[in-house]
């Protein structure tokens, strides 16, 4: 296993991101940090490369040049499951939640082990899943699924609360509940940001701090 680099503070490090689909060169030269706590926003158009940014993140398309850092450790070839299994969760785009399951149901399947996060605590987040929990969920408002995508992958840690990418989260409606975006299951979420970045640039620089 890779060791993790010294001294670093980052959790999740892009360096030099060169993503290709055949011959189409979508990710030219991509680097992006985001540190503890901090909230990091990909700004841009369609077709600029925001979800190729994520997949290639990810491990779903490997980035061909570059690296993917994540809690100091080189994760650039690691599948998916085992990023997953790291601490890192997806939130995709159609959010792609267990139709035929309950939203209990979907919220079990993705238990880790004891970690952090317990269907009770999504509860707290998010009050309507705990209203809907005996209900499938195709059954459920494009809102409602959305806030049990966010639960089910905050539920995949095994230790502390995972570092999630999501992919298209700024919808409206919102799916969070107004007055309780600032805590998570009784604990203060105070993140240092947010800030912006536009894939289509060759920059690591932060636009909007």
């Amino acid at each position: 296993m890779p060791e993790a680099r010294a001294g670093s503070s980052d959790v999740l490090e892009v360096e030099d991101v060169h993503t290709y689909y055949g011959e189409s060169h979508v990710l030219q030269g991509i680097s992006l940090r985001v540190g503890e706590g901090e909230v990091l926003t990909i700004l841009g158009r369609n077709g600029a490369g925001k979800t190729t940014l994520v997949r290639s993140i990810i491990g779903f398309t490997p980035p061909r040049q570059g690296h993917v850092r994540f809690k100091g450790r080189d994760i650039t070839e690691w599948p998916s499951y085992r990023m997953v299994g790291a601490g890192m969760a997806l939130v995709p785009q159609g959010r792609r939640v267990f139709p035929s399951l309950t939203v209990q149901e979907n919220l079990e399947v993705a238990r880790a082990g004891q970690g952090q996060w317990t269907v009770e605590r999504v509860h707290t987040l998010f009050p309507r899943l705990r209203e809907r929990a005996g209900n499938r969920a195709n059954k459920l408002s494009g809102g409602e699924q959305q806030m049990l995508a966010i639960g089910r992958a905050l539920m995949t840690s095994e230790k502390g609360s995972p570092f999630c990418s999501w992919s298209r989260i700024c919808r409206w409606p919102s799916p969070w509940p107004t007055a309780r975006t600032s805590s998570a299951g009784g604990r203060s979420c105070t993140p240092r940001g947010p800030r912006s970045f536009s894939p289509t640039k060759r920059s690591s620089r932060a636009i909007l701090e």
